[in-house]
């Protein structure tokens, strides 16, 4: 559309559209009704999904993270209760565990799905663990049928933690339905974005847990109406006026958004360095037309995201998972032979940035936390992680695959690449 200088970021905003835009503007004039209705229609939507027998087993909050916290506190476990967190995730996770009561366990993970290495799993495995959060990082699964057999093994509870798999499987089988539980994510980075959100849902009809759910559910305060108007703000922003970033409107209005304090921010300042402190919310029945939108077009998203992700592994040389959703195509600079990969690493997000390409940087640090945390501080012990180590050094970039980047994008972005590689491989640049 904009050749070289067409604007492209998977995170700010990338799923929304015109018709997005619309839709915002109409909620934020008053104009779209029966936002309830919209709210049952998600739930309905993920009973469907997930096979569920009851949709009051869908809880609509303000994020994963709110979801996940909600799960863990409503098991009532002992208070040093251990839960199996891996190393290449968010400071959120941690903290939702935190404000739990519970101590997360911190696990290695191997290099192909990112996920956990299930060879080195059982070691971390006490008399206390109770709980393990796989993570579908990327969107790519596990072999969740080994995932199952541990957890039988050791009597663990498994939630699965989809906020970058919704629309994944595992032989056919939809990634959220493997656990006890799961929770999802319609952040602005998301597979679907409501700008904020997330559920939480529990995968069998529990009574007690139910109720027990219920009732923390009940307590969590309204989302701010602050907090609604600049997600619907944001949503016209990024429809109409991102596109037009390479023409200076899109950058003036990114900053004048954050000027004004309408830009809604990821997470807090206390959050990015670890906290026990809660500050979830439910979700707002005002954004649910919005979500049911973007649900209704979940089909188009995954179908794109697979056809630029099979580019980028063609291209590259790198493995394609065939029901892997590819919210971000991880490249893993380990792949090829470099000297030194965090000097790759800055040069390919530079040599892109100059052409208006903005790639990801998941996880280019422990716990995707820019930073400095003196993690002893609160309680973590971090051995036994080779590979999380290595790989949170500038070794994993995401190529974005979301609906604004077409096929010549991929390709433009895969050229970029690899003139990049090609002119660092067996150079010593020390």
């Amino acid at each position: 559309m904009f050749g070289k200088f067409k604007f492209i970021n998977p995170e700010i905003a990338p799923n929304f559209e015109i018709d997005d835009a619309w839709l915002a503007l109409k909620i934020l004039l008053g104009f779209e009704k029966n936002y309830n209705e919209y709210t049952d229609k998600v739930r309905f939507w993920f009973q469907k999904h997930l096979h569920l027998a009851n949709h009051n087993q869908v809880y609509l909050t303000d994020s994963g993270r709110t979801a996940l916290y909600l799960l863990l506190k409503s098991l009532d476990l002992p208070e040093d209760t251990e839960v199996l967190v891996q190393g290449f995730s968010c400071i959120v996770v941690l903290n939702s565990v935190w404000q739990s009561g519970y101590t997360p366990i911190v696990c290695d993970i191997e290099p192909e799905t990112f996920n956990f290495d299930l060879q080195k799993i059982e070691r971390k495995i006490t008399t206390k663990t109770k709980v393990w959060i796989v993570q579908h990082t990327f969107g790519i699964m596990l072999d969740m049928h080994q995932v199952q057999a541990i957890c039988r093994r050791y009597n663990l509870i498994l939630i699965e933690d989809c906020a970058q798999a919704l629309g994944a499987s595992f032989q056919g089988r939809p990634a959220g339905t493997f656990g006890h539980a799961s929770i999802f994510s319609f952040g602005r980075d998301k597979v679907v974005s409501s700008v904020i959100g997330g559920v939480a849902v529990v995968n069998r009809e529990d009574t007690k847990w139910q109720l027990r759910l219920t009732k923390i559910y009940e307590q969590l305060p309204n989302l701010s109406k602050h907090k609604i108007v600049s997600s619907l703000i944001f949503t016209i922003f990024a429809g109409w006026f991102l596109p037009l970033y390479h023409l200076g409107i899109g950058k003036l209005g990114l900053l004048f958004l954050k000027l004004v304090n309408l830009l809604p921010p990821v997470y807090s300042e206390e959050e990015s360095v670890g906290t026990s402190k809660f500050f979830g919310a439910k979700y707002s029945t005002s954004l649910a037309p919005l979500l049911w939108q973007q649900l209704n077009k979940l089909d188009k998203f995954l179908q794109h995201r697979q056809q630029i992700a099979q580019i980028y592994s063609q291209q590259l040389g790198l493995a394609f998972y065939p029901e892997a959703v590819y919210l971000r195509f991880p490249l893993n600079l380990e792949k090829f032979n470099l000297k030194n990969p965090g000097l790759v690493y800055d040069q390919i997000l530079l040599n892109c940035r100059k052409q208006g390409i903005f790639l990801g940087v998941w996880y280019q640090n422990l716990f995707a936390t820019n930073r400095k945390i003196d993690w002893s501080r609160l309680n973590l012990n971090l051995v036994d992680l080779s590979v999380v180590t290595r790989l949170t050094k500038k070794r994993v970039l995401n190529l974005p695959t979301h609906i604004r980047v077409s096929v010549s994008d991929a390709l433009r972005i895969v050229k970029i690449v690899r003139a990049t590689l090609k002119a660092y491989e067996n150079t010593d640049t020390n």
